[in-house]
């Protein structure tokens, strides 16, 4: 475990399950015990993060294997991150996703398979479908189909028949009320 600065904020690091693991403390908590989990992309345009915290928020991170969330086990380790951390420093138990392009990706896969865990989400231009992100198909261009294709070993034709695209989350999202914060 090591502490350090984050924007004037005390930041742990640590180990949680053999993976790197942050937690960002709040000067003063707030009276709920509110917290952010973070997705992808720790400390990328932390203005939305450093006004929570200012408002009494702790902030959360655990990193991924890789940014697409393809395979459940990534959603498994944040709930279990999340529970240890509502546990450990007497959170709520409920917080908001913060996900930005892939993050918001796996911030939607996220309230979907644990809603229990999520009271709102902040989505920051997310990736929802990958035949657009990745895979190119439409308007959207991106470089990163390769990384993709290396990562799940999936082609464009799968997709079209894959259905855990985070656009088809949303039914579940809509059956537990989530509120959805869209950037």
């Amino acid at each position: 475990m090591e502490y350090s600065d984050f924007y004037g904020f005390k930041r742990l690091d640590f180990k949680f399950e053999n993976r790197n693991a942050v937690i960002v403390f709040p000067k003063a908590k707030n009276e709920k015990g509110s917290w952010l989990l973070k997705t992808e992309y720790f400390g990328a345009f932390p203005t939305l993060e450093t006004e929570m915290l200012s408002r009494g928020f702790h902030l959360l991170f655990i990193e991924n294997e890789n940014r697409w969330c393809i395979d459940d086990s990534e959603l498994e380790i944040k709930a279990r991150f999340c529970d240890y951390a509502i546990k450990e420093y007497n959170l709520a138990s409920r917080g908001t996703p913060v996900g930005m392009s892939c993050g918001g990706l796996i911030a939607i896969k996220f309230a979907a398979k644990y809603p229990r865990l999520v009271s709102s989400l902040y989505l920051d231009a997310p990736v929802i479908n990958y035949l657009s992100c990745p895979a190119n198909l439409g308007v959207s261009k991106s470089d990163a189909w390769e990384e993709f294709h290396a990562v799940t070993g999936m082609s464009r034709s799968d997709l079209f028949f894959y259905r855990e695209h985070p656009i088809d989350k949303v039914p579940a999202l809509l059956e537990n009320k989530i509120p959805v914060i869209l950037v």
